[in-house]
């Protein structure tokens, strides 16, 4: 019983550690569960922000390229207009210089150079100082006959005004050359318009001989240089219309981006976190604060549920080992008990009942020796029976056998209970001494039987009248109950039939 008592215990033991464990595992789980989906939300958000963010960026940008080719065109379509020409120029190459580099451009004398504010300065040389164009222009000349500059003069260079191109793997010659004359100046400053030049196909490259030496103090500079065709000319409605949508445009985009601003962090223009008090950024660090807050509350709470479960574990627990121990000191009383009482009373009871039983057999020993010296005193005057009287010998013989044979079994029994006193001794179980005690009680009545038995035949012996003879049966129970014998009770009879 210890031992069961001992194994539910580790159970218990054992399932209120598989609790813990389950509980703990759980409780982290949902904590990872829980913080996984705050950054997966706050990651999705701040990626569907950064995304409209980078959108909009980008719509400003391409917004902003379009505006600034649009002002490169207007800036370039307005810089075609020469003074007094009357014509819009459309080009289809043209070089400004205003990233201080030469754009591909030589010169004869040297690699030409460009000042800061963007204009291209031939090298210095007393013979022919020109500059040639990079190659692969690809001008269609049936197209594009036209080109327009705009140049400045230093001093008094001396005017050559050629003009001369190539095929592409061709080199320069007189033969595909153009002279022009010399523009009018105005402070220095002149736009050239060189018109219809007698080129045809492709046009790889350009070289301008404009002046027929070149130093420090005589020189001149280009601003732009551009190979194209005349086109309709902007009048002051359309420039304006242009300024118009520019403007439509730009306050559109300073609009928008102020818009987006609001939308991210509010009227906050600075760039503090902690004091932005409105707008989408707001809203993602409060949600995040209070998605963090109630992922605190529900650790908490777990927490606590955890510790209640803990406590009401523990409490069965200690009911468990208390009830376990009380069990205990019953047990022990109760083995006490039947080592002490139990057994000396069955025991005690039993010795009682054999010994009566002994006495019953002795009686009936000393029963039978009389009843067999009358029946020898009774052969002497009963020659004439002798054959009942036979009879009536063997079947008392059996009865004999039958009694020693009864003697037998109590010796049995005694040896047998012998062995039951030493195994009651080791505490034997009571069914075994109920059994014992039953079986013992059936021989009681067996015995009472066969005492009654030889009783009545021994009245019938010594009440019987010589020649008067009368036949009774008694009925014999075996110990194996297998047969029923009987004997004769031969009795004399007179003259008048009774007995």
């Amino acid at each position: 019983m210890n031992a069961q008592i001992k194994t539910a215990e580790n159970g218990l033991k054992q399932s209120l550690s598989q609790v813990n464990t389950t509980l703990t595992n759980a409780v982290k789980q949902e904590t990872a569960d829980r913080i996984a989906d705050v950054n997966a939300k706050a990651s999705q958000a701040a990626d569907e922000l950064l995304a409209a963010t980078q959108g909009i960026e980008a719509s400003i940008e391409s917004l902003t390229q379009v505006m600034k080719t649009a002002d490169e065109n207007l800036a370039r379509e307005m810089s075609s207009l020469a003074a007094g020409a009357n014509i819009q120029f459309d080009s289809q190459v043209i070089w400004h210089f205003n990233n201080q580099t030469t754009e591909g451009w030589t010169g004869s004398a040297g690699v030409p150079g460009v000042s800061q504010d963007g204009w291209l300065r031939p090298a210095d040389s007393a013979t022919d100082p020109y500059i040639t164009s990079p190659g692969g222009l690809a001008v269609d000349g049936a197209a594009y006959r036209f080109i327009m500059l705009r140049f400045r003069k230093t001093g008094k260079p001396v005017w050559a005004g050629e003009i001369r191109w190539v095929s592409a793997g061709e080199n320069f010659t007189n033969t595909k050359r153009y002279i022009v004359a010399e523009p009018e100046y105005a402070d220095g400053v002149a736009t050239l318009t060189v018109r219809d030049i007698p080129w045809t196909g492709n046009i790889d490259r350009i070289r301008l001989d404009l002046t027929n030496q070149q130093d420090a103090s005589n020189f001149i500079e280009f601003d732009w240089i551009a190979v194209g065709r005349p086109a309709p000319g902007a009048s002051t409605a359309a420039l304006q219309d242009v300024r118009s949508t520019l403007s439509n445009a730009l306050t559109a985009e300073a609009q928008a981006r102020s818009t987006l601003a609001a939308q991210m962090r509010g009227s906050y223009d600075g760039s503090d976190l902690e004091k932005v008090t409105s707008g989408l950024l707001y809203q993602e660090k409060t949600a995040r604060v209070t998605a963090i807050s109630a992922e605190v509350k529900a650790r908490e709470s777990l927490q606590t549920q955890f510790n209640d479960n803990k406590a009401a574990v523990s409490g069965e627990l200690s009911s468990l080992t208390t009830e376990q121990s009380a069990q205990a000191s019953r047990i022990g009383g109760l083995e006490t008990s039947l080592g002490k009482k139990a057994d000396a009373a069955a025991l005690t009871s039993l010795t009682q009942k054999v010994e009566q039983q002994g006495t019953t057999l002795t009686s009936q020993g000393a029963a039978l020796t009389s009843l067999t010296n009358r029946v020898g005193q009774t052969e002497t005057g009963l020659a004439g029976t002798n054959e009942a009287l036979s009879g009536l010998q063997s079947v008392v013989t059996q009865q004999g056998d039958r009694i020693t044979s009864q003697g037998q079994s109590i010796t049995k029994l005694t040896s047998d209970l012998g062995t039951t006193n030493t195994a009651l001794a080791k505490k034997a179980e009571a069914a075994a001494v109920t059994a014992l005690t039953q079986q013992v009680e059936q021989n009681g009545r067996d015995i009472r039987s066969n005492t009654d038995s030889i009783t009545s035949l021994s009245n019938q012996l010594v009440n019987g009248q010589p020649n008067r003879w009368s036949r009774r049966l008694y009925p014999v129970q075996l110990a194996n109950a297998g047969t029923v014998p009987s004997f004769s009770d031969v009795r004399a009879v007179g003259a008048n039939g009774r007995g």
